[in-house]
């Protein structure tokens, strides 16, 4: 367990990191910004609670609906030039973020991978982070890193995965600390399981 885990408050900001350098398929501000919360927030873990999976909630805007779990909450659900951005948290360090972006935008799995693991790099302060390993499935790509802070690493898995439908493209975002993978994995599969188009405004449009 990471200690003084929950006393550690997130910084998005970007003056306390580096900018992250993206490449052509995902340049964007606002981008930057999602990938320097998930670095500065990393290292958090050991606060996590049990999803309640027994009761849900309804999420529907931005042109996708999807349930999530009752003791989870939207933290944000903001609609950006070309692409829109909702975070679901849990108690913790939980975190899903969805990327909802037009069907003819130039997005791929590995261009967006590649751009998390870079930001990590160049956000986390003083070398915390390090990359374990990569492994790229048909519909999901795991990022394995470590963070660590003294002499504790922290195991932490990143899930990202995409998904084509009603126009636009979805990517789904999940990580947690290992330790509490087996706590929310019930939350993270609910959200990707239930995750449909629906009628509401397509981004950018």
């Amino acid at each position: 367990m990471t200690p003084n885990a929950c006393s550690i408050t997130p910084q998005s900001d970007g003056k306390n990191a580096h900018t992250p350098h993206f490449r052509s398929g995902c340049a964007s501000p606002a981008m930057s910004r999602v990938l320097l919360l998930l670095a500065a927030i990393a290292f958090l873990g050991g606060c996590a609670r049990q999803a309640d999976v027994s009761k849900t909630k309804h999420f529907q805007n931005r042109g996708i609906t999807f349930d999530y779990p009752q003791n989870w909450r939207i933290t944000k659900d903001e609609q950006n030039e070309s692409f829109s951005l909702i975070y679901v948290e849990g108690p913790g360090s939980v975190l899903t973020i969805l990327s909802v972006f037009n069907a003819d935008m130039d997005i791929s799995l590995e261009k967006y991978t590649a751009d998390f693991i870079e930001s990590m790099r160049l956000g986390v302060p003083l070398n915390w982070f390090k990359l374990t390993s990569t492994s790229a499935k048909p519909e999901m790509t795991d990022v394995r890193f470590s963070i660590r802070i003294g002499d504790i690493d922290t195991p932490i898995t990143a899930n990202l995965s995409k998904r084509e439908m009603g126009g636009l493209q979805v990517i789904c975002l999940t990580q947690e600390a290992d330790e509490d993978r087996h706590l929310v994995q019930a939350g993270f599969d609910l959200i990707r399981q239930s995750l449909a188009s629906s009628p509401a405004a397509i981004p950018g449009k």
